[in-house]
């Protein structure tokens, strides 16, 4: 795809990007069990320079960028984050972080709210002591609820507690939301365990089954009501539309039926702690969860590439046209007599053209398909 062909597809012809994720370093001060990143960063600890940091802020920033979420390693480890927010918010984007919350003290979030942060994601996995510190391992669950507990008394856009859901705290789900909401919470995000990088040492049993991810959802919705709570405070990134409409139906909530497609090269990008671009994370060939090479991307340094050339490299020409539910269907016959297709829901096209699959999945590991199959033989 060449620039011009670029321009009258994905991000450019939406107006740029909706959303950058960066990981603004390789290092963190944690060694948590279900970490991915390891998969990206062992035995890579490139740190880039202040200097090239605004380098790539100036070259992404061609394009118009709405939100830049900073994630790692740990962003707070970085000395120069503070400058790094300033010039996101000069160069008109959101800026956002993403932390484990150990080093976000008093001081430095009021140093990063005056530079124009506009919100906090703090990565909490456990309500109690026991199997927080279990999971994060190197932190203080103490010190990370004190320095949450300051938060909510400045003006922030969001503050959102993400939870990476397994079997070791699927059981605190309830207390998690309770914690979440005393804590001035606005948000709660619930993730699937990411078989990769720590979590591989894991035994794979620590992965909810489907039929447990629904019972989850349930315990979700039932908290929610009892907490008096509105439904969109907690999201669930593993519900599919059927499961939001089976939620629905038997406790007759609202529960918003949130699209479920793809923004990859549309309007989202990944750009690693080396400064190197992806469509996504799960097509980098450290992290794809795939034993197959449909598709992986080489990636591109924001260094010594113009944001336009990388969005209209062969790379993303590939995964932009991999999007078309046409495409999509011919792949996944089940997920295409769905009535949320495509409307609603078009599956990641990795996922979908993984031979021999029947659903929407990466892997055995991440049952989204499976979820969707699972609630149609209850129905």
């Amino acid at each position: 795809m060449n620039v011009q062909m670029a321009e009258e597809s994905g991000a450019m012809n939406k107006g740029g990007l909706s959303f950058a994720d960066w990981d603004v370093t390789p290092h963190c001060n944690l060694n948590c069990r279900h970490c991915y990143a390891t998969s990206l960063y062992r035995g890579n600890q490139t740190e880039l320079s202040t200097e090239e940091m605004m380098c790539i802020l100036e070259n992404l920033c061609r394009l118009p960028v709405a939100n830049i979420g900073m994630f790692g390693g740990e962003p707070l480890l970085r000395k120069d984050l503070v400058q790094i927010v300033q010039q996101c918010a000069h160069k008109n984007s959101n800026p956002y972080i993403i932390t484990n919350g150990l080093l976000l003290t008093q001081d430095r979030l009021e140093s990063l709210i005056e530079a124009g942060l506009k919100g906090v994601a703090v990565s909490i996995d456990g309500a109690s002591e026991e199997t927080y510190s279990y999971i994060r391992r190197g932190s203080d669950f103490g010190v990370v609820t004190r320095n949450v507990s300051v938060i909510n008394t400045y003006s922030l856009e969001s503050l959102v507690m993400d939870v990476v859901v397994s079997k070791i705290n699927a059981h605190e789900i309830a207390a998690l939301i309770g914690m979440a909401k005393n804590l001035g919470f606005t948000r709660v995000i619930l993730e699937m365990l990411s078989y990769q990088g720590n979590a591989a040492t894991m035994e794979r049993s620590v992965i909810l089954s489907p039929l447990e991810f629904i019972h989850l959802a349930e315990t979700v919705v039932e908290t929610l009501i009892q907490l008096d709570m509105s439904c969109e405070f907690v999201t669930m990134l593993f519900a599919m539309p059927p499961l939001i409409d089976y939620l629905n139906d038997k406790y007759d909530t609202h529960l918003p039926r949130e699209p479920k497609k793809c923004a990859a090269t549309i309007s989202t990008i990944f750009i690693r702690a080396d400064g190197t671009a992806y469509p996504c994370k799960g097509a980098i060939p450290d992290m794809t969860l795939k034993d197959h090479d449909v598709y992986v991307s080489h990636g591109s340094s924001l260094l010594e590439n113009s944001i336009i050339e990388i969005l209209g490299s062969e790379d993303f020409e590939r995964l932009f046209y991999m999007q078309s539910p046409n495409m999509i269907a011919e792949y996944l016959p089940k997920c295409s007599d769905c009535d949320f297709f495509p409307k609603i829901c078009v599956p990641c096209p990795i996922a979908a053209m993984d031979p021999g699959k029947e659903f929407a999945e990466i892997c055995e590991d991440y049952p989204v398909g499976r979820i969707c199959e699972e609630i149609r033989c209850m129905r």
